[in-house]
């Protein structure tokens, strides 16, 4: 689905007429004469960036998830505050488990829309994902000023004292996280796992086999 850009860009009539006849022979299931029209239309004028997003949605359609990157990209370099540009980049970035782009696009989406949980959450899961355990503190305290009832932001900000050796703050975020259980859409074993690596590195084996056992209740295999 494609979104019609409202903007005060101007552009050659042309440009307008092959965009408007790619949208069309994507929305019929004809991708690769799509490109065909779009290519035309970069040709024509290079600097018009809703022939980069729909470029990149039909890159994205097809897996060509580097090249609907590189389209957004260019997009985003002549619309940097267009949100739509950002959101649909994640799609591709999450195929290509790239979570430093990924974590610069929340970033942007946060930046244009301060109240998008899906980009926090994004944005946390990012930052976890490359090691910035610092900044998923950050944001998941941000979060639980919004949400006091985040199991996620609970459980992330757990792990990632758990993963800068900072036990005794881990092990209350995840007895909070497992407290809020019911709305955290991860594995629900998770929480459990995390305290009993947390009492395993404190040396109390007792909780940790307890633990254990409620993450195995939970679906935990190992």
């Amino acid at each position: 689905m494609f979104k019609f850009f409202k903007r005060s860009q101007e552009t050659n009539p042309e440009v307008i007429r092959l965009n408007n006849k790619g949208n069309e022979l994507f929305s019929n299931n004809e991708p690769q004469k799509a490109l065909d029209c779009f290519n035309q239309s970069v040709d024509i004028d290079p600097s018009y960036a809703d022939t980069y997003y729909s470029r990149g949605i039909v890159y994205s359609s097809l897996n060509q998830h580097k090249n609907a990157v590189d389209n957004f990209k260019i997009a985003i370099s002549y619309e940097p505050n267009d949100e739509y540009l950002y959101l649909a980049m994640v799609k591709s970035l999450l195929a290509l488990n790239d979570y430093k782009n990924l974590d610069m696009c929340y970033s942007n989406i946060l930046r244009l829309n301060p109240k998008s949980t899906f980009a926090c959450h994004g944005k946390i899961s990012a930052c976890f994902k490359i090691g910035d355990y610092k900044e998923v503190i950050k944001s998941c305290s941000m979060l639980l000023k919004s949400d006091s009832n985040s199991a996620f932001a609970f459980y992330y900000r757990a792990s990632s004292y758990n993963r800068i050796s900072q036990f005794k703050k881990a092990i209350p975020d995840f007895i909070q996280a497992i407290e809020n259980i019911d709305n955290f859409q991860e594995d629900k074993y998770l929480p459990y796992l995390g305290l009993a690596n947390a009492y395993q590195k404190l040396g109390d084996t007792d909780k940790m086999n307890n633990y254990l056992v409620k993450a195995r209740e939970y679906g935990y295999k190992h």
